[in-house]
């Protein structure tokens, strides 16, 4: 897995400086945060760059280079907190170095930075996150905002460039993506982050988080949210594109053992094991014992100390051998010395009843 995360809060100052997102960074650093814990380091990783580290020119460069390095068993990542639109040329998003008066010189075509370079990648599997407002740009509203609609359809080649691919987006066009002073965190990525990490069961089918059940959640509790605890009463439904030929799992959630109460508490009970074995029971005709010869030995039919000492004889070196395998995986997976561990053989026994039939018993 690899994970290219931007986040941009504080644009370059001066005259036309773009304005200020909040949270952006506490976005991005959770949500790479969450991806570090959803897959194993040694298999994953995962860039961010906040604010001057993300200029236009080194996510230009950075970016494409990124993605021509993926393989077919590669998944991708990106995600962006920061300021984006449809300008010239199709959806932009903007740069730490982007001017308000030069928007078109100074922002990133999406198609030339992302979906151009991916699909020309061997890379099959691709999520993209943007938490951007797609509305006019006005400066009394807090909000993710910066000129126009963000094209939602241009995401098509996008979502046609992996075997399967989503985009999910903070908000339909002409909409705006709010912050949450609450959550200190943009109410739209909030609500993703807690779908990731497993806390929401609206966004799991069994225990799943698909590509599906995580549209359907964001598009529920955003606008829900700011419905019931926000004064804000424009609209924000998120929106999501998906292609693949089924549904497809984003993660599954395990189920985390819940501490027992103190009542049943028993981790302090003192209980000292003194001793520790294995037993294996089979039960089958004698004359199936290895080393009986058919016509040299002579089956009995009832129980006596002869039947039972000639089963053990039959036995004793299928026993052994068994013993010795135990012997060497106990040893091996636990670490333990030769001189740590003590083997023995015994109570291998014979019963006769009607049919003629024996029972080993190899407790070690």
């Amino acid at each position: 897995m690899y994970a290219f995360v931007i986040g941009l809060e504080n644009y370059r100052g001066g005259a036309g400086g773009l304005k200020k997102v909040d949270y952006a960074h506490n976005d991005a650093r959770a949500f790479a945060q969450v991806l570090s814990e959803i897959y194993p380091p040694d298999r994953s990783t995962i860039e961010v760059f906040l604010d001057d580290q993300a200029t236009r020119s080194d996510i230009q460069y950075l970016l494409s280079g990124r993605i021509a390095g993926l393989g077919p068993k590669d998944l991708f990542i990106f995600y962006y907190a920061g300021h984006g639109y449809h300008g010239a040329g199709g959806n932009r998003i903007s740069a730490w170095d982007s001017h308000e008066h030069h928007v078109d010189e100074t922002t990133l075509l999406l198609n030339e930075i992302l979906v151009e370079p991916l699909a020309a990648s061997a890379c099959n599997q691709a999520l993209a996150f943007i938490d951007a407002c797609a509305s006019h740009f006005k400066p009394t509203v807090s909000s993710r905002d910066v000129l126009s609609d963000l094209d939602v359809k241009e995401f098509d080649a996008f979502l046609r460039s992996a075997e399967y691919a989503a985009v999910y987006l903070s908000c339909s066009p002409g909409q705006k993506s709010f912050p949450s002073d609450e959550f200190r965190h943009g109410v739209w990525t909030y609500f993703l982050l807690r779908a990731l990490r497993g806390e929401e069961k609206r966004a799991l089918r069994n225990r799943a988080l698909t590509d599906g059940s995580l549209r359907d959640y964001l598009k529920d509790a955003v606008p829900a949210y700011l419905t019931a605890r926000t004064e804000v009463r424009s609209n924000q439904i998120p929106q999501a594109r998906i292609e693949a030929g089924n549904s497809f799992l984003i993660r599954h959630v395990p189920v985390v053992p819940k501490p027992a109460p103190p009542s049943r508490d028993m981790s302090r009970a003192g209980v000292r094991s003194s001793r520790q074995y294995f037993e294996s029971l089979s039960s089958g005709e004698v004359r199936s014992l290895p080393g009986f010869v058919k016509g040299a030995h002579y089956a009995s039919k009832v129980a006596s100390s002869a039947a039972e000492n000639f089963a053990k004889g039959l036995l004793a070196q299928t026993i052994e051998d068994e013993l010795q395998e135990i012997y060497e995986e106990v040893k091996d997976t636990f670490g333990y010395r030769a001189r740590q561990i003590s083997v023995a053989a015994a109570n291998a026994k014979a019963m006769s009843t009607r049919r003629p039939s024996a029972i080993g018993s190899r407790p070690a």
